[in-house]
């Protein structure tokens, strides 16, 4: 969750289902809690995305998702 539009912009993407899911058991949970590079990369594009628009005072009115152009 973010109040952030520009880092809500970065992270808005879903699993491809290429791949498959394990249930985080027998010790499997503390690796899968680290954050891998490009989650931390996208959060920082999007941070400082968000930091422009904030210094130049722009507010986005909408964002295209791919949901939303079916």
């Amino acid at each position: 969750m973010t109040n952030a539009e520009a880092i809500a912009g970065e992270l808005d993407k879903g699993c491809d289902q290429g791949h498959g899911h394990q249930p985080l058991l027998s010790g499997r949970a503390g690796p899968a809690a680290r954050y891998p590079e490009g989650l931390c990369q996208a959060i920082c594009r999007g941070l400082l995305r968000q930091i422009e628009w904030e210094t130049k005072r722009v507010k986005p009115l909408m964002r295209l998702t791919e949901a939303n152009t079916r």
